[in-house]
């Protein structure tokens, strides 16, 4: 039932859309990135495509660190996104 009501969506609706409308539209896209405007947007869209895919949406966490500072992201984000990298290019290879 879900899978009809994603086929029927049309793909030429591109703005304006609330709620669970945009985690449809982006579900028949199929994009392999998708940029919000906050984490918690991110959280929101990751719980909504993973309902309707079927399947494991990862969210890239931030740097902690700004480009030109002295400071280093830390270890774990570092690790972290490279171990969605891997995943990501293991899919794309399949």
């Amino acid at each position: 039932m879900l899978k009809d009501l994603i086929e029927k969506f049309p793909a030429s609706i591109n703005s304006g859309l609330i709620g669970v409308a945009k985690s449809l539209y982006l579900a028949k896209l199929s994009p392999d990135l998708v940029i919000t405007s906050s984490t918690t947007s991110a959280q929101k869209l990751k719980a909504e495509l993973e309902l309707i895919l079927k399947k494991e949406v990862f969210i890239l966490p931030a740097l902690d660190a700004i480009p030109g500072e002295e400071h280093e992201p830390s270890k774990e984000i570092i690790g972290e996104r490279l171990k969605i990298f891997k995943a990501w290019l293991k899919n794309k290879k399949s």
